[in-house]
């Protein structure tokens, strides 16, 4: 049976980059409502994804365009089936006054979010949860 995972070293090289990055970025990390925190959010959330998701095996790749559906395309292939999903990754600053519900963003493109299936991730604080379009936990395994 066919398994197709990225080579666990190019997995480690990835994700030092990524965790250089996120240390950059936190240090940029302001008051939440302050312009430019939310983009600064958002690149720490898709880093954070990227690594969970090359733990985990998967090939990741980064949205191309900024309006893009999804920020992370990922998958792997299993016993000659592909497992795949298009994520758009969120942040909460994690110098939020309130406890998160980790709760998805609706979506404006909910026909469009099926025929793909995408999902969001929801970061905060080095925690990240997975939600499908009808706010339901997604097991990325």
């Amino acid at each position: 049976m066919g398994n197709y995972s990225p080579e666990v070293r190019d997995c480690r090289s990835e994700t030092n980059k990524s965790n250089t990055k996120i240390k950059e970025l936190k240090k940029l990390l302001t008051k939440p409502k302050e312009k430019g925190q939310r983009k600064i959010v958002e690149e720490i959330a898709v880093e954070f994804t990227k690594i969970y998701l090359w733990k985990k095996g998967y090939w990741v790749m980064g949205e191309q365009q900024s309006k893009g559906p999804a920020d992370l395309y990922a998958y792997k292939i299993i016993d000659n089936k592909k497992i795949d999903y298009f994520i758009d990754a969120k942040g909460i600053h994690p110098k939020a006054n309130y406890k998160p519900a980790f709760k998805r963003k609706i979506s404006t493109f909910r026909e469009r979010d099926e025929v793909i299936n995408r999902i969001q991730s929801i970061v905060y604080k080095d925690e990240i949860r997975f939600k499908d379009l009808d706010n339901v936990l997604v097991d990325i395994a």
